[in-house]
């Protein structure tokens, strides 16, 4: 049987408890299962090979810092960490029962990590614990914050660090954590609140909502001293990526209707568009294994998203043994990481890049991805051909108008490039579109200003 993610107030961890919904989605997603499935089996060699499982309970939480040490968190107190590339598996903390969202760490031996609970059988209490170990986890500090649920939790050095959670709450300290003090978002808006990431230490974003009611957006320019939230979606926003300053990329869903969608902005926040995949499932987190390939687990619909070209394209990679996935982390660009229900961990089969490469020997025409992507005034566009043969690349605006030939004539084989000079153009959505014999192939590039 398929279940259906349910809303904040009933969600112990936000992708655990999941309740039925109608057989109309029941099929959708049967279908779009079928789909995938079939044409993962193309691939002789997969993406992902499973581990040995370290434990039965559902895992929400992964983080790598190289090949071999990393750290998974997740339902009834599960905090584990390994130090031989998740061979073997050792439980950090005992006697915790609560969810355990999200773990920062910011060295081996300085960890810090959420757990909450919510009360689904009775009201006695629920609220937050905040956990912290300065020795590697031998031993652990509890401070217990009433009634918030904290899912989120950073830190920018030793002595300042963030958490998020229900109704917008963003807490902050400057004494590395001995106390927190609530910090003040000027729109006021009480969504909860999913993650929370820093690309320096004054400039940052929270992301989250209410599923079929918003997605919020939080951001600071001020070091975390002030926020101003917007409403950018119908639905929550589960995750966000920075590709610099002024890109940044974050996931939406809205799971029984259109599917996943992404919200981008490339002016620093100040204006943020929705690209809808029209893909089922929930887009949970974000790991970027280079600088433009990138891998987003997709929930309960038991597959990745991957893609090439900084999210302007995706392609559905089914997951072994359909398997639910929600985190995942690439230290390096050989290693990955990935986990989700019953205790599901995923490792990134280093075999399928010798396998891309050999593909890549045998591609007779190719068009590759402009660079820089955004650009403001000039980005390159490289091409393959298999033989000498007429060739034209012409630029496009979104409406489809032609904007500029950039090649039109006869070129050998082999590696070419062409820079685009966007002269007067506007910022936007541009595409590129090569054809050369019977090879027609098209590229998406954003201008920015």
């Amino acid at each position: 049987m398929f279940f259906l993610y349910c809303k904040e107030v009933m969600t112990k961890g936000p992708h655990i408890f999941v309740f039925p919904k109608s057989m109309k989605l029941i099929f959708k997603m049967a279908f779009i299962l079928f789909c995938v499935h079939s044409s993962a089996f193309s691939l002789q060699i997969p993406y992902w090979t499973a581990l040995p499982k370290p434990t039965l309970n559902t895992l929400s939480r992964v983080y790598f810092i190289d090949s071999v040490r990393g750290w998974i968190a997740g339902q009834y107190g599960t905090l584990m960490n390994t130090t031989n590339g998740g061979a073997k598996w050792n439980q950090l903390i005992s006697g915790r029962s609560g969810e355990i969202p999200d773990i920062f760490v910011r060295t081996v031996n300085d960890l810090w990590s959420i757990e909450f609970q919510y009360p689904v059988d009775d009201t006695s209490w629920f609220g937050s614990n905040i956990l912290h170990t300065t020795n590697g986890g031998q031993n652990w500090s509890i401070q217990r914050f009433d009634s918030t649920i904290f899912r989120s939790i950073v830190f920018l050095d030793s002595l300042t660090g963030f958490m998020g959670g229900s109704y917008g709450t963003i807490v902050k300290t400057i004494n590395g954590g001995k106390t927190w003090s609530k910090v003040s978002d000027s729109s006021g808006h009480k969504f909860p609140i999913y993650k929370i990431k820093f690309f320096s230490k004054s400039y940052g974003y929270a992301v989250g909502g209410q599923l079929e009611i918003a997605g919020v957006i939080w951001r600071t320019t001020d070091g975390g001293e002030t926020w101003r939230s917007k409403i950018v979606s119908g639905d929550p926003v589960f995750n966000l990526h920075y590709f610099d300053s002024l890109h940044v990329f974050c996931g939406m869903s809205d799971i029984d209707q259109s599917g996943a969608g992404f919200l981008r902005t490339i002016d620093g926040g100040i204006n943020w568009t929705f690209e809808n995949t029209m893909i089922w499932g929930e887009p949970t987190a974000f790991a970027f294994r280079t600088p433009t390939e990138g891998w987003v687990p997709m929930g309960i619909a038991a597959m990745c998203l991957k893609t090439t070209d900084q999210g302007l394209t995706w392609q559905q990679i089914i997951v072994p043994q359909q398997s639910t996935v929600y985190d995942i982390s690439f230290p390096d660009e050989r290693n990955g990481y990935m986990v989700g229900r019953n205790g599901a961990l995923f490792k990134f089969n280093q075999e399928i890049l010798s396998v891309g490469s050999e593909m890549n020997n045998d591609l007779h025409y190719a068009l590759q991805q402009n660079f820089p992507n955004p650009f403001n005034g000039t980005t390159s566009i490289s091409y393959e051909l298999q033989k000498r043969t007429k060739v034209s690349i012409i630029v496009y605006d979104l409406l489809g108008r032609k904007i500029e030939t950039l090649v039109d004539t006869e070129q050998q084989e082999g590696s070419h490039s062409i820079q685009w000079n966007s002269g007067n153009a506007s910022s936007g959505v541009y595409f590129y579109r090569l054809i050369a014999d019977e090879f027609v192939r098209s590229g998406k590039m954003i201008l920015q200003r």
